[in-house]
């Protein structure tokens, strides 16, 4: 791996004096001990005798005996308590979010966690008896809750290695699920099943929540973000009214369909917000930022990555200090910086992506507020969270210590909208998804065509907006989630990291675009276009 050019280089201190080396002082050993005699033997009290020595030995071992004793007897006591709780949560599910939540609370974490791989048939979980299909999926989503949070949920860290994510867990999705499956937005739910008689419809909706995973991983959990990141270079640098939109994006220009034109937030040009998540690489941009400008001429510039602001040897010293963890980088504010829409400013610009698939424009947050804010509350509806304006903060799904789930909700939302009630071009994605479950769960066109209604808006792409970024990890990611669940077996050449039949590992490489890049492969793990040659960039979720 080639060393960071934009990395400071270890210097030897100037001042310090060159010393001749000096061959090291001769080792003095210590006197020796003069040996016992009979004398000091009698002083010490002597050598224990055989009969006292075993007497010691013989207490050790019965002391032993009777604290493994007590240890067994505690361990029955407990197992007694815990059976006593199992029977209390068995009986019939309820559709209501409170009885979902108390028929599987107290199932055990990552009970029977390890998938049989040598079996044809992957083993049917533990269910509780007479529970909904719904029920059934919480449960085991329960009892895999240390697999979901420790092999799922991962991010990649700037040095390549992958850690659990510190933003999203196991605990925030199922309260996500419960409240999205039974209360629902605008009539529909999440599903998790229908109860049509057969003792394994659970299947059907955790397939539907393995897809989500497959693609919300690939999305937001593997950068451990819930803020959308700064990541579009243009001409080598990052502007910061890159808040405004994205590759070309209006953010604040999305308006809802016809019939839905008033649910949306209005667009307030004197609010203020950051983002409480960003990208933590070497020089990284900070946190978006959304402000009304200080007069009619201020503008917004860019975001050098390449600066040094770790610099304590000058006089004053230079501090990192733009956000939390800043390793490098610099605002530069001397001349206006537009994003590819030609913004150079951040006012009225707070409606960049938030949540597990990023939640978009005043349409999407003005229906999580009409459904399930404080407009809901207060035109007479019935409202999962009364006391939350989704237009005056829209952040706030990232930033609530109290509401954490509403990462998940965002996502689910968008998720039971845009891809349950997906019928286009003869794709019906329920249908799809039953046809799925019912053929084995072996047919890869499912997860690619739900990938492309994720990333591209339609089931076949390219359809006018490129090809799916992404899609080999997408599916990976999907198999790992389904083995995760014990739906499948893990296939021939799976891995835990998520690889496939011995495939390379997905990663970051330069090219001109992004099928060049997976072609060639070149400077794998590229930071920036600075690590590219001239005319490339860099780019993500390439397989090499």
């Amino acid at each position: 791996m080639t060393r960071d050019p934009r990395r400071i280089p270890h210097m030897r201190h100037r001042y310090a004096p060159s010393l001749p080396m000096r061959p090291p002082p001769r080792m003095r050993l210590p006197p020796r001990m003069p040996r016992a005699t009979a004398a000091t033997k009698k002083r010490r009290g002597g050598r224990p005798k055989k009969k006292e020595k075993k007497k010691k030995k013989n207490k050790a071992k019965a002391e032993n005996k009777d604290k493994k004793k007590d240890k067994q007897d505690n361990t029955k006591d407990k197992d007694k308590d815990k059976d006593k709780d199992k029977d209390k949560d068995k009986g019939g599910g309820s559709s209501n979010g409170s009885s979902l939540a108390n028929s599987f609370a107290n199932s055990g974490k990552d009970k029977g966690n390890q998938s049989s791989a040598g079996n044809s048939k992957p083993s049917k979980p533990s269910l509780p008896s007479g529970s909904s299909p719904a029920s059934q999926v919480l449960h085991i989503l329960s009892s895999k809750s240390i697999t979901i949070d420790t092999q799922l949920f991962l991010y990649e860290t700037p040095m390549g290695k992958w850690e659990p994510s510190t933003i999203y867990n196991h605990d925030g999705l199922s309260k996500g699920l419960q409240i999205m499956n039974s209360r629902g937005v605008a009539g529909m739910h999440y599903y998790l099943g229908d109860s049509k008689g057969s003792d394994e419809e659970y299947k059907y909706g955790l397939t539907n929540v393995a897809a989500f995973l497959a693609q919300s991983m690939k999305e937001t959990i593997k950068y451990n973000a819930c803020s959308e990141n700064n990541w579009d270079l243009i001409q080598g640098v990052y502007a910061i009214s890159n808040a405004c939109g994205q590759l070309g994006q209006s953010y604040q220009d999305y308006k809802c369909p016809k019939g839905e034109e008033h649910m949306v937030c209005e667009v307030d040009l004197e609010m203020e917000s950051r983002a409480v998540t960003n990208a933590k690489w070497y020089g990284a941009p900070p946190p978006f930022f959304c402000e009304p400008k200080k007069n009619k001429d201020d503008f917004t510039g860019k975001w050098n990555h390449g600066f040094m602001c770790n610099v304590g040897w000058v006089d004053p010293p230079i501090k990192c200090e733009d956000y939390e963890g800043q390793k490098a980088g610099g605002y530069v504010n001397d001349k206006p910086v537009a994003n590819r829409a030609g913004r150079t400013d951040v006012e009225g610009c707070c409606w960049w992506g938030r949540g597990v698939i990023q939640t978009t424009g005043p349409c999407n947050f003005g229906k999580l507020n009409y459904y399930l804010g404080a407009r809901a509350a207060k035109e007479g509806r019935d409202s999962a969270y009364p006391s939350i304006d989704f237009c005056k903060d829209p952040e706030i799904i990232c930033s609530s210590p109290k509401y954490k789930e509403l990462k998940w909700i965002a996502g689910m939302f968008y998720w039971m909208e845009s891809v349950q009630q997906y019928n286009e071009g003869g794709w019906n994605y329920m249908e799809e998804l039953v046809k799925f479950v019912d053929g084995g769960l072996v047919d890869r066109g499912f997860i690619d065509a739900v990938s492309g209604i994720v990333n591209r808006g339609c089931h076949n792409p390219p359809c006018g907006t490129g090809a799916v970024d992404g899609g080999t990890e997408r599916n990976a990611n999907f198999i790992k989630t389904l083995v995760a669940f014990e739906l499948v077996d893990p296939p021939k050449g799976f891995e835990k990291d998520g690889k496939i039949g011995g495939g390379s590992a997905i990663s970051t490489a330069c090219g001109a675009d992004h099928a060049k890049a997976s072609v060639s492969c070149k400077n794998i793990g590229c930071h920036s276009q600075l690590d590219c040659d001239a005319g490339e960039y860099c780019w993500n979720g390439v397989e090499c």
